[in-house]
C-alpha cells in the first residue's frame, strides 16, 4: 500500500509579510488588553481582601468590647453581691475570708 505524504505548514510559511505583522499586532494588542484585565482583576481581589478585612476586624473589636463590658457587669454584680453578704452575715465572711488566707498561705509555702 502506498503511504499518502502529508506535509504539516508551519504558522510562519503560512503567513507572508504584512499578514505577519498584521497577526503579530493583533497578538500584541491582545496580550495588552490581557495584562490589563488581569491587572484589574488583581486589584479587585485585593479591594475585596481588604474589605473583608476591615469587616473581620470590626467584628472582633465588637465582640471583645461586648465581652468586656459583660465581664464589667458581672465583676460588679459580685463586687455588690458580696458587700452585701458581708453587711447581712459578717462573721460567715470573716470566716470566709479566714479560710481563704489559709489555704493561700498552705499553697505558698509549698
Amino acid at each position: 500500500m502506498a503511504r499518502a505524504s502529508t506535509t504539516v505548514q508551519q504558522p510562519e510559511d503560512i503567513l507572508k509579510g504584512d499578514q505577519k505583522s498584521e497577526a503579530t499586532g493583533d497578538l500584541q494588542a491582545q496580550i495588552a488588553r490581557l495584562k490589563e484585565d488581569i491587572a484589574g482583576l488583581a486589584s479587585a481581589i485585593a479591594d475585596l481582601g481588604s474589605e473583608k478585612m476591615h469587616k473581620a476586624k470590626r467584628g472582633a473589636a465588637e465582640t471583645y468590647e461586648s465581652a468586656y463590658r459583660s465581664g464589667e457587669d458581672a465583676v460588679t454584680e459580685l463586687r455588690d453581691q458580696l458587700a452585701e453578704t458581708a453587711r447581712e452575715r459578717p462573721l460567715t465572711t470573716i470566716a470566709a475570708a479566714a479560710g481563704v488566707g489559709f489555704l493561700l498561705a498552705l499553697l505558698a509555702r509549698r
